[in-house]
């Protein structure tokens, strides 16, 4: 069966107006920015793979993400839709942040625990090969340098 999740390179195709890439006006704003790339959708794919896989057949939990583009100032609210939520294509990224604490309810009690999983997502994020920085709630990937630390905890 062929996958028909969305990859990196994709884009999204408007129905009511036909379709124009957005892959050379990033390119172009790149060069004009200056931006060097430190994430490719080769890594972008591996990323999306693990986490689609992971909800699908292995976790309860489920990650929330956000993000920034190279073409705005707007942080995206967190969100935790793996498919099709995503800042496509992901040429545009700045930087993606991704949460490793989960909050939950002790079996049996009203006590809220929290679950760290960093070290699960650290280690998947340092095997993929991207630039990145640990903060105290999430962990934010760097899709290019100069890096960008606004918002960041």
């Amino acid at each position: 069966m062929k996958n028909i999740a969305p990859y990196a390179d994709s884009e999204l195709h408007p129905h009511d107006r036909p379709f124009v890439s957005e892959i050379p006006r990033l390119k172009k704003l790149i060069v004009a920015k200056n931006l060097v790339g430190l994430a490719n959708n080769t890594k972008w794919n591996e990323l999306f793979t693990f986490m689609r896989e992971s909800i699908q057949f292995k976790s309860k939990w489920v990650p929330c993400f956000r993000f920034n583009c190279i073409d705005s100032d707007y942080i995206s609210a967190w969100d935790n839709e793996w498919y099709n939520h995503l800042p496509y294509p992901m040429l545009s990224v700045m930087w993606f942040e991704i949460e490793y604490k989960e909050d939950s309810f002790k079996s049996g009690s009203t006590k809220i625990v929290t679950i760290d999983h960093s070290a699960r997502l650290e280690s998947l994020i340092k095997s993929i090969g991207f630039e990145y920085e640990k903060g105290t709630t999430s962990l934010r990937i760097y899709g290019y340098s100069p890096i960008d630390r606004s918002a960041f905890e």
